[in-house]
C-alpha cells in the first residue's frame, strides 16, 4: 500500500516541479516492491516496526511536502488524507480501541482491518489483495476530486472515510481483541496442550 500510496504522489500532475519529492516518491516505491518480492504472501521476511515507521514517516514528508507546493484548495488539502485513508482510519481506531480499554496507544494488538480479515476466514493473500484494490480505488478518487468542487471533494471524502469506518467497526475494530502476537486465525489453530480428561 505505501508503494500505491507513493506511485500516486510521483506521478501527481505538477509533481515534475518538485524533482526532490518525486524522486523520493519513486525510491519509495521502488523499496516497497523490492520488498514485496519477499514479503507477499507466503512472507519471508518483514518490515518490523522500524520499517513501517520509516516507511509512514517518509508518506507522512511527502504529504507535507505535497501541501508545500500545490495551490491550497480544498481538493489538493484533502488528497494526501484520502489516499493514505485505510492506514489512517486503522490507527485512529487503533487509539480509541486502547483508550477504552484504558492500555497505551501504542500497546500492540491484533485488531487491525488485517487480522480482523483473517480472523473472518480470508487468506493472507486474499487481505493483501483487497488491501491493494482499496488502495488503488482511493487514489483513484484523490485523482478525481483535482477536478471538483471544494464542495465535492469534503463531500466525496467524509463519505469514503464513513464508509470504510463503518466497515472497520462491524469487522470488530473497536472491540477488545487479542494483545497475543500470533494472529487470530493461529491462535484458533493452535491445540490444547491440556492432558485429556479420562
Amino acid at each position: 500500500m505505501g508503494g500505491i500510496i507513493a506511485v500516486a504522489y510521483a506521478a501527481f500532475p505538477g509533481g515534475a516541479n518538485n524533482l526532490l519529492a518525486s524522486g523520493i516518491a519513486l525510491i519509495l516505491a521502488g523499496t516497497c516492491g523490492g520488498l514485496l518480492v519477499y514479503n507477499f504472501p507466503p512472507a519471508k521476511i518483514f518490515c518490523g516496526d522500524c520499517g513501517s515507521n520509516a516507511l509512514g514517516f517518509v508518506v507522512a514528508f511527502l504529504a507535507l511536502d505535497f501541501w508545500r507546493f500545490q495551490p491550497l484548495t480544498a481538493p489538493t488539502l484533502l488528497f494526501p488524507f484520502l489516499l493514505s485513508a485505510l492506514p489512517l482510519l486503522d490507527a485512529a481506531l487503533a487509539v480509541i480501541r486502547r483508550w477504552r480499554r484504558h492500555t497505551s496507544p501504542l500497546e500492540g494488538d491484533r485488531s487491525h482491518t488485517y487480522d480482523l480479515l483473517l480472523a473472518r476466514g480470508f487468506s493472507p493473500i486474499q487481505v493483501a489483495l483487497l488491501c491493494y484494490v482499496v488502495a488503488i480505488f482511493l487514489a483513484g478518487v484523490s485523482w478525481k476530486e483535482r477536478v471538483m468542487s471544494p464542495a465535492q471533494a469534503c463531500l466525496v471524502t467524509a463519505l469514503i472515510f464513513a464508509a470504510l469506518a463503518v466497515v472497520e467497526i462491524w469487522l470488530g475494530s473497536l472491540k477488545g481483541g487479542q494483545t497475543d502476537r500470533r494472529s487470530p486465525v493461529s491462535l484458533r489453530a493452535v491445540p490444547s496442550k491440556r492432558a485429556p480428561v479420562r
